[in-house]
């Protein structure tokens, strides 16, 4: 019981931030999914070849997180902020449920699954590639942002 209260409290804390407005820090914007890739590669290595069909199932999990990555980053909103003088990301409330969404199919596949390694190899390079993903997107809204920027403070 202990372990599923601090799993909503580490969700609902997640999800406070997502849903804040907060600056977007290019140097930072890296390194969780630079840490992921690093510490998910060996175990998302190994479920390839769990058996013969692993490679299509990792692989279409792939492309589901690339999807799921792209959505979400699309609903991120990025923008600069006047007040604060940065620009500024913000999650959308749709972004955050699917991110829940997939959070709960994932431990509902875990306890239902008979290939648990796989299922779990699965989730990881959705996961990963969700977030890659994002990040990308993110980088980009943030480069145009700051190219829209200079682009007003050159025609004042």
């Amino acid at each position: 019981m202990d372990k599923i209260v601090i799993i909503i409290l580490v969700i609902v804390w997640i999800g406070m931030r997502q849903l804040k407005e907060r600056p977007v820090k290019i140097n930072t914007l890296w390194i969780v999914p630079a840490f992921l890739i690093y510490a998910c590669a060996g175990m998302i290595g190994k479920e390839f070849f769990v058996n013969s069909y692993a490679p299509i199932i990792m692989t279409i999990a792939f492309f589901v997180g690339c999807i799921v990555g792209l959505i979400r980053g699309i609903m991120t909103k990025v923008k600069f902020n006047p007040i604060r003088k940065e620009v500024t990301m913000k999650s959308s409330i749709i972004g955050f449920i699917i991110w829940i969404s997939i959070l709960v199919i994932k431990l509902v596949t875990r306890e239902v699954s008979s290939d648990v390694d796989l299922a779990t190899g699965a989730f990881l390079m959705l996961g990963l590639s969700s977030i890659v993903i994002r990040r990308v997107w993110i980088y980009f809204a943030y480069v145009k942002e700051t190219k829209q920027l200079a682009i007003r403070k050159n025609h004042k």
